[in-house]
Formats: C-alpha cells, structure tokens, sequence
C-alpha cells in the first residue's frame, strides 16, 4: 500500500468523520472472565466500517479508502463441542462445520449435510427452533441457519455483537415465539426474530455486575447464570422491558442450568446446586450434588426424573425425584474431555476434544454404555506447513496430507504417523521436517521426510537431540535450528538421509523456548525468558549475542525488525534488531486478549489471537501506521501456528482443526450526485456510475472475493461484491429505477471462450448466476455490461463457456 500525505482540508474531513466514533474496549473471555482490550476507533455506517487502519490516497481531490479482508475458503476437521437436536435431526460441529444428520436409527446417525460460512468462528451451542437453527459463535454474533431444506442449509440472519462497553463473547441464546434472549457480558438483550433476516434488539438491561453466559426460559421469566453473582432471574412477561426480579449469590462460578418444573440445576465450578425458584423473586437453594474431584461443564439435560450432566471426561447420571437430595444413580468415563450434551429418547450425545461425537446407550440409566464414536478426520491440528503448493498438517502423532486445492468441504489424507508427539514441522522443496518428542520430558528428536510424492511420504533420516523435548523449528540453508524445553539444537540437514547435530545450547533452568526464527546470520529464541539472539556465522557454535527481556511466545524476523508474541498487556511487539546486541523496541500494537501465533507476507502480519481469531496488521511500515488491525476474522479455536504463502494463509487452529484463509483487496470511494468511477485495487475492474444516478452521495465498496461454484460456466477471472451505502444515512443504495451503472472489466485470453464472456449476478437466494447484458471487445479484451438492477449489495462474476474438443480435433 502506498502512503500519500493528505491536505489538510482532507484531514479535517477524516477527523471529523472519526470524531463520529467513541473509543471502544472490547473484552474476551476465558474460562468467563472479560481480557480488556483496545480495538479499532471504529463506527458503522450502514454495515461500512470507518477505521483509523484504513490506508487514504489523494486520488485526483478525492479519498480513496483502501483496505484488506480475510476470507476462510475452507476448513478441515476439528472436535465436537456443541450437540442438539429436534424430533429425528441430529445437529453437531466437527471444527467450524456444522453437520445435520438424520438420527432415526440414534446409533448411527446418518450425514444429510454439511454447512458453512467464511467465518469459521467456534461453535459455542446450537440452539434449534421452528427448522431454524441459532449458532452462538462468540465474537461473531449468533448466526441463524435455515434447515428447513436439509439438503442445503443457508443462513438467512445473524444477531450481532453489540458494543456496550467491554464487551464478551455471546456463549448462549434461548428463544419463546417472536423473541430471542441473548446473554452478552453484563447484558441481558431481547431480541425481535419475527422476521430472522432482520433480527432486531427490542431491549437491552443490565443485569448483573458480573458475565453471564447460559440461558433458559420458562413461563414469562429468563434464568441466567452469572459467574459469582449466581442465579439470576429476568421478568420477560413484557419484553420491551424485561426487568430482574430475583438473583441468589454463589461461592463459585455460575456457568450452566436447567430447569425442570419449580427447580432449577445449577452447574458451578465444583458442584450443581438445586435451586427452588417457585417464588422467582427470592430463588432458594435447596440441595447440592457434589461427588469428590467434581467439575461439572456448563451442559445439562433433564428426562423425567433423570439429570443427565458433563463432567471434564465422564458421564453422570443423577436421580433428582427428591431435588433437596440429588443421587448419582451411574457414572460413565469419557474418551477424552470436551463439551456438548444431547438426550434423544435414550440415546446420549455428547462431544468430545479427541474423539468426536459420542454416542451412549442409556436405556438402563444404572449402566449406561458407550455405543460407538464418530471421529472426524484429523480432530486436532497442532502445526501446518506450505511446500511446492502442497499443504501439510500435523494431528498429535499424525501427518496429514491437505492437497493442492481443496473445496469449501475438503477432506484430509493420513499419510504417516509416528509413536512420539509431533511438535512445530517445517516444509521446503520436497521436504517435511518433523520435529517430535515423548511429551514428558525426555529426549527430542527431528525427522526428514521426503513428501514428493506427497500421499506416501517415505522417511529418510531422523537424528537425536541432546535437549529435551523438540517444540519449534526454523530452516536456513543446510541448517535446521530446533527449540525445546531446556535449548537450542543446530542439524545439519545437507544430506536429508543422515541429518547430524553440530551444537547446542542450553537456557536457564525453569526456561522455555516458544519459537525460532533465522534472519541474516543470527538466530532468534522466544523464550518465557525474553527473546534471545545468537550470532549463527559459524554453525558448529551458537554465539549469544543479545536480549529483549519481555516473555516472548513467538518471534517472526523481516530485514532489521523482530515481530514478537509477547506475554504482556499489548502482545504485539515491533523490535528493532539492526543491532543485535541492543534490540530496541520500537512500538507494540493492540491484539484482543493473548496471541499465539505469528506470520508476515507482503507487509503484512497475521496474528492469532485470544478471541479464537486471526488478525491482519498492515506493517509496511514497520515505524508507524495503525496499533489495530485493518481485518480480522473468526477461528473455530484458538490458533496454533499460522502459515502464510503469498496471500494464502494457513492456521491450525487445535482442537478446531484447519482453515484455509486468503487475503483479498478492498476499495471505497464517496461518489457525488455528479457521478464518478471507481477502479479496482488490480485496475481490471471499474464501477461507472453516471450523473444523477442517486439523489445522494453515496460510498460505492469493491470487495475481491475467492472462487465461488458457478456449475457448468467457467470463470474469467474475477469474482467480487459491489456495494453501495448512502452517506447521509448510512443505509444500503440499491440502484434506483431507470437508472442504470456500468461495469467493464479486463481480460485475459483463457480457456473460456471469448464470444461467450458475459458479467454475471449471483442470486443467493436461489444460488443461480443470472446474466447481465453486455459487450464484449475482444480488441481491448474487456467485457461492458449495463446494470440496471443492483440491490446496493452483489456478487458478481465474469463467466462464459468452456472450448469443447471435437474429433477431428478442433477448438470450437
């Protein structure tokens, strides 16, 4: 991006737009408790964002707005954590993919459909209402999925996030007829969903001093768990004013309840309270369930005289016919740990972090048993790795292999694995490089795989550490550089057969090395000591050279700047290491909550961070621009390792599987009632808009998007969204009628036939292209087209036919 100096008239003009804004603390939570962070200065303007990261160009006297997007293609894999269900539907998630199953044979269920979004952000719950389906997905809002059509589910709505202060993720919804009731931080909100595409908030109280985060409804009232404020109790009979009539303090954390006639279960840190709520306004405890070492998770169902409930890796069945007098009737271990919790009839689903959907047979309540697991490919993702175009993808003791390019529902190929944990691996030419160790302490190890072809990878050397452990690695040359628990190992890797140590180095006791980086000769350690820099001029010994003394999770080094992970209140730090021996910090930059990883391509930085997303930071400058970052998008959890390769961008996300990311262009421009054009970033694409085509002015946006499915017609090149706000209002544009915009765009010569080109609209109602009438120019190689229809947000796509061989062979 370009950085051009504004006259002061423009400048002026900006300020006064920002000064529109307030400053907004954003808060995350973990294990509930808010992370105060600083996003952007930011206000909306229809569903427009005005940020201080946005790039502005002096562009013949007008401001141009030019800033970047990040789109998930596609994501692989991942644990279940969120299970319901209505009548024979099944609903789960595997990763950021929300799978609807029919369950009328309960043991095995049967896949119907697979959906969604390029927001990959974690299902938190899935609530199931009227063939509509309410996902919380945290920071992202509640999305409202559409399964009516099991065949293709669609999502029609999303209640989003509002900004009332430090705010949290939104972890539950409930709905009763027109309404929704959303806990969100300190919040209670109601929400209109009469018509789902347009939810709207008829009521917002604050309801407690602490964060709530389940809900449920009975009769006119809401009950809502609020951490250590307890129970809280919500009149809703009226609900454009709901008001809180009663609440009941607890010692420990309030994160789950159910509700069964005048009593309500609810889940604590260490035990589930019984709660009498026939009088709401002064709710009693009347009984406790508390088996030793008990910590129950957030989901409970009720069945009869059955309380069905989630511990950390088992399964607890509780006789509550006297509810003063909780008895445990059978407890059944788990696979593995996880959250998700659903009874159809007696059959128990439940979620797991390692071993999918579980399924139990619990038709003797006294000895439930565990019918089957349903695992998905590649559950947990702990490091990627990008090579020759092919992605890669390490799963505890597995290498999975992603391909070259994969659909918006991809599949993944287990092509080795191994008996120790796979750490951080890298990938150059043909090459894997695996780092691995027992996980406890013991010896670490690196191997050399040789993935060309790369769904039989054949080992070729592997070669013992003298540290323990083997967590991190960095390529340079002939050279692999390993961090571990207690050091740093220089291999020797010119003959990929017989790899060899050629030094070491140890770090303090009680020290451990995050990450690596190698940049012009010098080695860079992220340690939970500082950042630590070695001179590497002469391989055989690892010479510390110097230190940045901020515990340092990850470390990436471009030219004279380290871009560090820290563990401090603003994670992101620009360091400058022209000299190695005094590093100097030069800024640090605003990330929501803890980050974890690290990645820069084309000046730019992509950041995981601890709302379970990714952000992108424009640092072309690495001395001055934006503290914020100019996109950002959600992760199905929190983001392991990050890996980028142009604009492509690859994250293993844990226990959230794989997501495939892309970064895309952006541009806006204000045009007047005396018309204008606005050109793509790539000048291929320009918008015409004539004079008096809109009684107002209006922001006109041009979006890059990725490759959509457009069945028989084969693309041109370019697919994007166009979309038009008024500025006075902030409301979307459609094109008025009569008047008409043009669009031309430019062309390559491609197996498309040329004749046939044409600009195409995408409807998503009906997931058809519809055709724009239009010109072609084959001596320019553009395409016109005239719109005269232009809902004030589209998608849009130059297409044609493909050239059919003919025999005789002939191109036709």
């Amino acid at each position: 991006m370009r950085f051009i100096k504004l006259t002061l008239t423009l400048m002026l003009a900006v300020l006064f737009m920002l000064s529109l804004a307030t400053a907004i603390t954003f808060g995350a939570t973990v294990s509930g408790e808010p992370l105060q962070r600083n996003l952007p200065l930011q206000t909306s303007l229809g569903s427009m964002e005005i940020r201080d990261a946005y790039t502005f160009q002096q562009v013949a006297a007008k401001t141009i707005f030019t800033d970047s997007k990040l789109v998930a293609t596609h994501s692989i894999g991942g644990a279940t954590w969120a299970v319901t269900g209505d009548g024979n539907r099944l609903y789960y998630n595997v990763g950021a993919d929300l799978v609807i199953a029919n369950s009328n044979n309960p043991a095995t269920p049967s896949t119907l459909a697979h959906w969604s979004d390029s927001n990959k952000a974690q299902f938190y719950n899935i609530h199931a209402a009227n063939n509509l389906l309410y996902v919380p997905h945290g920071f992202s809002g509640v999305d409202i999925i559409d399964a009516s059509n099991v065949n293709q589910p669609a999502k029609v709505g999303n209640i989003p996030i509002r900004y009332l202060g430090p705010t949290t993720a939104i972890h539950d919804i409930e709905t009763s007829g027109n309404y929704a009731f959303v806990p969100q931080g300190k919040w209670f909100r109601v929400v209109d969903i009469t018509n789902p595409t347009i939810p709207t908030d008829v009521a917002v109280i604050t309801a407690t001093t602490s964060w709530l985060r389940s809900v449920t409804v009975s009769d006119s009232y809401a009950y809502l768990t609020s951490g250590s404020d307890g129970l809280i109790v919500v009149d809703i009979s009226s609900p454009n004013s709901p008001s809180v009539v009663g609440s009941i303090a607890t010692q420990n954390y309030a994160q789950g309840l159910v509700k069964q006639g005048n009593y309500v279960y609810l889940a604590l840190t260490n035990a589930i309270l019984v709660i009498d709520v026939s009088n709401p306004n002064a709710p009693v405890q009347i009984g406790v369930y508390q088996p030793p070492n008990f910590s129950p998770r957030e989901n409970m169902i009720i069945s009869g005289k059955f309380l069905y409930l989630r511990e950390l890796a088992e399964l607890h069945i509780v006789d509550i016919s006297n509810p003063g007098a909780p008895t445990q009737v059978s407890v059944l271990s788990l696979p593995s740990l996880g959250d998700g919790l659903y009874l159809s009839g007696s059959t128990v689903y439940l979620g797991t972090e390692e071993d999918g959907l579980v399924i139990v047979d619990a038709s003797n309540p006294g000895l439930p048993s565990l019918i089957k697991t349903i695992a998905g490919e590649m559950i947990y993702t702990g490091s990627a790795a990008r090579a020759n175009g092919n992605v890669f993808a390490t799963s505890q003791q597995e290498l999975w292999y992603l391909g070259l390019h994969q659909p918006s529902y991809g599949a993944a190929t287990l092509i080795w694995s191994t008996p120790l944990r796979l750490g951080e691996m890298a990938a150059r030419g043909e090459f894997v490089y695996l780092t691995k160790s027992d996980g406890l302490g013991g010896s670490g190890y690196l191997e050399i795989l040789n993935a060309k072809n790369p769904y039989s990878p054949a080992s070729l050397g592997t070669t013992t550490l003298s540290i323990q452990g083997a967590s991190s690695i960095a390529l340079s040359d002939s050279y692999a550089y390993i961090g571990s628990w207690s050091g740093i190992s220089a291999i020797n890797i010119e003959n990929p057969s017989s790899p060899y140590e050629t030094s070491s180095v140890s770090v303090a006791s009680g020290v451990n090395v995050q990450g690596v980086d190698v940049e012009g000769g010098y080695l860079y350690a992220a340690t939970t000591a500082g950042l630590k820099i070695y001179d590497i001029s002469n391989p055989a010994t690892l010479n510390f050279v110097g230190e940045y003394g901020v515990w340092t999770d990850r470390v990436v080094v471009s030219g004279r700047y380290a871009y560090l992970i820290a563990n401090d209140t603003q994670p992101f730090h620009i360091v400058d290491v022209l000299t190695p021996s005094t590093p100097t910090l030069v800024r640090t930059l605003n990330t929501c909550g803890a980050s974890s990883s690290i990645a820069l391509s084309n000046g730019y930085a992509y950041v995981t961070d601890g709302c379970r997303s990714i952000a992108l930071y424009d640092v072309n400058n690495p001395l001055s621009g934006s503290s914020y970052p100019v996109a950002s998008t959600g992760l199905p959890s929190f983001g392991q390792q990050v890996v980028v390769e142009g604009d492509d961008v690859s994250v293993a996300t844990g226990s959230g599987g794989f997501v495939q990311l892309k970064r895309f262009d952006r541009i806006s421009d204000d045009i007047p009632t005396s018309g204008g054009s606005l050109t793509s970033p790539d000048a291929n694409v320009t918008i015409n808009i004539p004079a008096n085509t809109y009684a107002n002015t209006v922001r006109v946006r041009y979006e890059e998007e990725p490759v959509m499915n457009t069945g028989s017609l084969r693309s041109g090149g370019f697919f994007f969204t166009v979309s038009s706000y008024d500025v006075s209002t902030g409301e979307l544009a459609p094109l008025p009628v009569g008047k008409s915009i043009s669009i031309t765009l430019d062309y390559l010569p491609s197996s498309v036939r040329e004749d046939t080109l044409q600009l195409y609209k995408y409807q998503s109602s009906s997931s058809i292209w519809e055709p724009i009438p239009g010109t072609v120019n084959s001596g320019s190689q553009q395409v016109t087209a005239q719109l005269t229809s232009f809902s004030g947000n589209d998608t849009f796509a130059l297409l044609g036919e493909s050239y059919q061989a003919h025999l005789p062979l002939v191109l036709r």
